[in-house]
This record gives C-alpha cells, structure tokens and sequence, in this order.
C-alpha cells in the first residue's frame, strides 16, 4: 500500500465478474495502491472461460465461482456480502478503474463516519467515450457531493442522485438488515436497494470525490437490449424507483443530450441520438410489456436470458396454481437473519 490509512472500519470489496480478464487486472492493481487498506478482496466469477479465476486468485483474493445460469446482479453480490467479514462493503463492477488512489478512502468516508448508510461513486468517461456516453456521464454524475434522504429530496421536490454498483459503498449491518439486494430482479438491484435505504429512513451519500472511469460505447442492438431489461425492471418495481432516483427522466434526459451535442458543435451525432432515443423508448416499452411476449422473443431481446427465463419459469407456474417465490424479485431479499447466519 501506498502511504496507506487505517480505515476506521474493516472494509471488504465485493466484484462480480465474467470474462474479465482484460479489465481485472488493472482494477485490482489501482485497489491494492489505494491509501484506505482493505480487508479483502471477494471475486464472485460466474464460470469464465478466460483466466480470470486465475488473476483474481494469484491477487491474493477470495474467489468464489458460481454456475453462469444461477447469476443475477442481486444474487451475485449477496453471496459476495455473506462471505464478507468487513463492516463495511464496497461494490465494483470488473470495468471501473479508480483515477486516483484515495478513491477508496473519498467512497466510504461518509459510512465510516456514521454519517451515511451508503455512498455512490462519481463516474466519468475515458477517452475512447463517445459524445453520447460522456453526457451520459456528466448528466448522471455531477461534480458535486451530495446526501440525500426522504426530507431532503420531498424538499426539494426532485429525485435525487443515480446509486449506481459499478461503485458503491454500504455499511454492512444496514445492508443485511434490509435483507441484502432483490435476487431476481433482472437489472437495476442498486436502484432498488437505494429504495429501501430511502423508505427505511436512511441517508445516502453521493460522493464526488471518489472518482472511478466507467465508459461503454454500446451499439444500437445492445442499447436495445439493454432498455428492454429497464423495461422489465420497471414492471417489477413499479413507479417506485423514480420517487428518489434520476433515472426515469427521459424525455428530460433525450432533450438534454441534444443541447449537449448542439453546444459541443457535434453536429453528426444528433441524428444518431434521436435514432437512439426511439430506440431506446420502443425497447423500454417492450420491456413493461415482456409478460404478453412469446417466451423465446423475449430472451432474445434481453442482455440476461437466464435470469429472465427464471422469471418465465415462475409467471407459468403462478397461471397454473403453481408455487410462486416472488415472481418478480422487486420485493424478494433475504431474511435479514439468515443472511447474517451465514457470514463468515
């Protein structure tokens, strides 16, 4: 460790993982320069045909691999948290990189300190980042902090920041006492998490300094893809995530992203973004609408067909009187005291 702090409270990272060993190594090596010292680091892989076990074990970390057909964004990071022994938990995706080594010590600053149950990184696009991807970013990730409750938000009287996990922090014991994340939701398990820290009567700190580099440049069949999950998600939640959370807003969020390409003089990238915000919409549309689709169709269009086949498995079994385990995963998580019964 560089110069490395003592956290005020043991601090376990937490990253699902799939065919990343082209990304994980540099992940774990801006992890390991970081000043705040982690107590572990936990790889939940789920069956990677590339080295990726490999580098995340000869990293010295904890890894634990599962079947890819039982991975769910919920369930991954849920056995993640169980094997856990850090009071606090700290979720990546495989594809961030921290552009500094007090990223870690700025993230869980505020739930070290007890004056958050949960913080969110600042994310911004690399280089190689379309324009459309860095509005993305400067839209979702603004340069100042934040820390957002009910009052605050129903104050101001508009959503507040967008928790994402591709970096975010959570005090552990606030986290299995909600239950831990929705196992069978199909995206969006930060979200909905962010949900019940809200109705609980928690804070959420958005932290502007801890700053990670997060950049997709989708194609126009994965950008579909990718809606047609939020689709979904949607008609499992409900209209709830969009009392707290930015997302939702997209006729806001199209109109912006036009201004945005206007003002930068990209002038070529204006059709392309009002291609793709139709794109986007038809996709979300169908995604409420995946109940009323043939089977097959609806797993072609979406980025999980495993996970969204589960949910198809569980909507026949409740039209034949079937048992039903939660179908839709918005209210699913696990009991509080079995999910502490089973850390380490």
């Amino acid at each position: 460790m560089n110069q490395s702090t003592k956290p005020l409270k043991p601090v376990s990272v937490i990253i699902p993982t799939l065919q990343a060993e082209g990304t994980l190594p540099e992940l774990l090596a801006q992890l390991k320069a970081q000043t705040c010292p982690v107590t572990e680091i936990i790889v939940v892989d789920s069956s990677s045909k590339d080295r990726t076990g490999e580098i995340a074990a000869e990293a010295g970390c904890l890894v634990q691999f599962i079947n890819r057909e039982d991975f769910s964004h919920g369930a991954a990071r849920n056995l993640g948290a169980r094997l856990a022994r850090g009071d606090i938990l700290v979720f990546l995706t495989q594809d961030v990189v921290p552009v500094n080594n007090v990223f870690l010590e700025n993230l869980i600053a505020p739930v070290a300190a007890g004056k958050a149950a949960a913080s969110s990184a600042r994310q911004v696009a690399g280089d190689s980042a379309s324009p459309l991807e860095k509005y993305a970013r400067i839209h979702n990730y603004p340069s100042e902090s934040q820390v957002c409750t009910v009052e605050s938000i129903r104050k101001k009287d508009k959503p507040c920041f967008l928790f994402s996990n591709a970096a975010s922090a959570l005090d552990a014991e606030v986290f299995l006492g909600l239950g831990g994340f929705s196992e069978n939701l199909i995206v969006n398990e930060d979200m909905q998490i962010f949900n019940r820290l809200m109705n609980a009567g928690y804070s959420a700190a958005y932290q502007a300094e801890a700053v990670v580099e997060h950049t997709h440049n989708y194609g126009t069949v994965d950008i579909f893809r990718r809606y047609f999950d939020i689709g979904i998600f949607f008609s499992q939640a409900g209209d709830e995530p969009g009392r707290f959370s930015i997302a939702g807003n997209g006729i806001r969020y199209a109109l912006g992203e036009l201004f945005y390409l206007f003002k930068q003089g990209k002038w070529g990238w204006i059709p392309v973004s009002a291609f793709l915000s139709l794109d986007k919409y038809l996709a979300f549309r169908l995604g409420l609408c995946w109940r009323n689709l043939p089977d097959r169709l609806a797993q072609k269009l979406s980025r999980h067909p495993m996970v969204l086949r589960r949910l198809q498995k569980n909507k026949t079994l409740s039209e034949h009187g079937g048992p039903e385990t939660d179908p839709d995963g918005a209210g699913r998580s696990n009991d509080p005291a079995h999910f502490e019964e089973q850390r380490r």
